[in-house]
């Protein structure tokens, strides 16, 4: 097998290294481990734990390789509140199931998941130890000097600081601090842990500190509780955590298709408009994989693309839509990530401990890249609202887009700009010299070979579809 025909995805597992290998990832064990991992393997397959969230695995053709199930990677700090919380319970859940079978994980870190949609998926295979091991790792005492035990490693120092102290953040609704905290805080990431300060320390009455600090502390007592098992505190804790609430209220565009009367029924399209029959016909036709939807709000346009049987991955910047994007995707079985993502973000890394051709936090153009890219309604925002670059915002869709990108442009008399000059602050800086369909054209020659147009509502849109 030719490893450098694969790139490396960077991470700590001391005994392998994985690699991204078109539609599935490599995983190459360390030769003195490789009898361990295949005893692993062999329980894997033994007890179906693919039916409890381990991801699917086998072993590759090659001796001392595992194979993956290729899952899109997303970071904790970009997910849903809700989806945030269910990720937690299926940790949780996961220790309580593996331990049926004699096994255990040694560590516990929300970068070991990944979603296949709405459904958590547990990816890093040898953090799976059997429990009679767990006193092997050496890493342990580094981190447990004083010699607590597993209770005090796994909990104290990985569940609480990196999962458990931004899920009661976010109970408290602050979603801000806590998406801080997830990314700023992360492992490996170069920067302490999550700490006791960085939950109480939050702005906000003196109430609200009382509740986190109680909430806190009652973790804290059971995660801490000597005198219980490891799955006892497991289930203590995720009893405590089915009782928090961290869906966030209803926000201002949580109903925005219903507010432009474009909440239309997806089995009858008698009512809809040329909009929704061009982003139709496009999927129809190019029958997609994938779909990236930026901006997508409460995600007309992604249950649409996900009814057409693509994985779709919706992203916006508002709380309530992202969360009930997520909800409601979950609730009918539909194939949709949503994440919590500002197009500036599209670009954002940070390097971590890895080096710049593999930083340990990719950046979203890379790990989102779709068959169809959605870009509805979103780039006059982008350009007359926060003065983004139009170069600049058609580079990164450029290398967001696989095959097709679905570009809606909205002129200069359209009513919106014209009746509401407060949403676009940077208006005046721009002309037809600097903003106009001719100039969107011009620039995405540079990223696509070919453009059509599709007619949109009102006239003074224009559905643009860019292939590569």
């Amino acid at each position: 097998m030719v490893i450098g025909s694969h790139k490396r995805l960077v991470g700590h597992d001391v005994q392998g290294k994985v690699y991204e290998a078109g539609h599935h990832v490599l995983r190459k064990i360390d030769s003195a481990y490789w009898p361990e991992a295949q005893s692993l393997l062999q329980q894997y397959q033994q007890h179906n734990l693919e039916k409890i969230g381990i991801v699917k695995t086998q072993q590759a053709d090659d001796a001392g390789f595992l194979s993956h199930e290729k899952q899109i990677i997303s970071y904790s700090s970009e997910w849903a509140a809700s989806a945030f919380n269910d990720a937690v319970l299926f940790h949780l859940q996961l220790f309580l199931d593996l331990d049926a079978y004699g096994l255990t994980l040694k560590d516990a870190l929300p970068e070991n998941i990944l979603f296949d949609g709405t459904k958590p998926i547990f990816v890093d295979f040898l953090s799976i130890i059997k429990k009679e091991n767990r006193a092997k790792e050496a890493w342990y005492k580094e981190i447990d000097p004083q010699g607590k035990g597993f209770n005090y490693v796994i909990f104290e120092k990985m569940f609480l600081p990196h999962m458990l102290f931004p899920l009661v953040v976010m109970s408290r609704k602050d979603y801000k601090r806590a998406r801080e905290l997830l990314w700023h805080n992360a492992c490996n990431r170069g920067n302490p842990a999550t700490t006791w300060y960085d939950v109480v320390g939050m702005q906000g009455s003196f109430s609200k500190v009382q509740t986190v600090l109680q909430t806190a502390r009652l973790y804290y007592s059971v995660a801490r509780a000597e005198r219980k098992s490891f799955k006892e505190c497991c289930q203590d804790v995720l009893a405590l955590v089915q009782e928090l609430d961290v869906a966030p209220r209803d926000g201002s565009y949580a109903a925005y298709y219903e507010s432009k009367k474009e909440n239309f029924s997806f089995e009858d399209q008698t009512e809809w408009k040329e909009k929704q029959k061009g982003v139709y016909n496009v999927l129809q036709s190019h029958k997609p994989h994938s779909v990236l939807d930026l901006g997508a709000n409460t995600g007309w346009f992604s249950i649409l693309a996900a009814k057409f049987g693509a994985k779709v991955i919706a992203t916006d910047i508002d709380e309530s839509c992202v969360d009930f994007l997520y909800r409601y995707a979950k609730g009918e079985g539909l194939n949709i990530l949503s994440l919590f993502l500002s197009f500036q973000d599209l670009s954002r890394f940070a390097f971590g401990s890895g080096s710049h051709d593999t930083p340990l936090f990719l950046p979203a153009h890379d790990r989102l890249q779709s068959d169809v890219v959605l870009c509805l309604g979103l780039v006059h925002h982008l350009v007359l609202g926060m003065n983004e670059n139009l170069e600049e915002v058609m580079r990164v869709l450029g290398l967001l887009t696989k095959k097709a990108l679905v570009f809606e442009f909205v002129d200069l008399n359209d009513q919106l700009i014209k009746e509401e000059p407060g949403f676009f602050s940077n208006l005046s800086q721009h002309s037809q010299k600097t903003y106009s369909l001719e100039r969107v054209l011009e620039i995405g020659k540079k990223f696509f070979t070919r453009a059509t147009f599709l007619p949109s509502h009102p006239e003074t849109r224009q559905l643009i579809v860019f292939e590569k």
